[in-house]
């Protein structure tokens, strides 16, 4: 077979050459799979059963007074795939009314069919923002102190008189504000009053204080009485620290 002759064959195979259709004869033709899908599809829809046999006799009737050739009819079913049944066979019936050229029904078809519907992509769920842990109130620092000088009592190491009774309340945090210069840092005590980091210094230097260190939410990690002459235990732990060993 020449050229000619092979485009002959080609222009004669219409939907009427599927009407005995057989998938594994064309296989073993060597057709390729792609196009064998196409051709069993086409043989299903213009001559299987169907529910809409009106619009199937309508769009074979006109498919065979075109002409279409089956690479026209695979290009349709490709541009009506994502319709419902019903709007499919409303376009075959409608875009198979007229004879053209493969161009020219390409064209037809995108201008005629919607386009299909880019998928929505689904959408992240929002992490869900990690709870703020709840700040200890000053209230229950106060009563975790009172606890803590009850176990100095108990243990014998009652404040000395004359001496402050109210505790500075302070977090690691400000501690390393005073540390590094940051006198601006206002520190709670258990009386309700406040004071700065510059009074902090001044006052550690000067008179005896009653220091506890606080967590936020954990509440009271430690307590210390500060004085001037520290060194005068060598560093050891002081009555405060060896009370709060012993409470806890």
């Amino acid at each position: 077979m020449n050229f000619t002759a092979f485009i002959d064959a080609l222009s004669t195979a219409n939907i009427d050459t599927l009407a005995d259709f057989d998938r594994k004869v064309a296989l073993a033709a060597g057709i390729q799979p792609t196009t064998v899908r196409a051709w069993a599809k086409l043989q299903d829809l213009y001559f299987g059963p169907t529910k809409h046999g009106k619009f199937q006799r309508r769009a074979l009737s006109r498919a065979r007074a075109g002409g279409f050739s089956l690479d026209q009819l695979a290009m349709l079913e490709r541009r009506i795939a994502h319709l419902a049944p019903g709007e499919q066979w409303r376009h075959r019936v409608r875009l198979l009314a007229n004879a053209c050229t493969y161009a020219e029904f390409e064209q037809a078809v995108k201008t005629s069919v919607p386009k299909r519907e880019p998928k929505k992509k689904d959408e992240k769920p929002q992490k869900k923002p990690k709870p703020t842990p709840p700040t200890m109130p000053i209230e229950q620092v106060a009563r975790d102190i009172e606890l803590l000088i009850d176990a100095l009592q108990r243990s014998g190491h009652s404040p000395s008189e004359g001496k402050e009774q109210a505790l500075i309340l302070l977090t690691l945090e400000e501690h390393m504000q005073i540390t590094n210069g940051d006198r601006d840092v206002v520190l709670r005590r258990t009386d309700g009053t406040t004071m700065t980091g510059a009074e902090y210094v001044s006052r550690e230097h000067a008179i005896d204080l009653n220091v506890a260190l606080i967590h936020p939410v954990i509440g009271s990690l430690n307590m210390y009485r500060t004085e001037r002459a520290s060194a005068k235990r060598g560093g050891k732990p002081g009555p405060v620290q060896r009370a709060l060993a012993a409470a806890s």
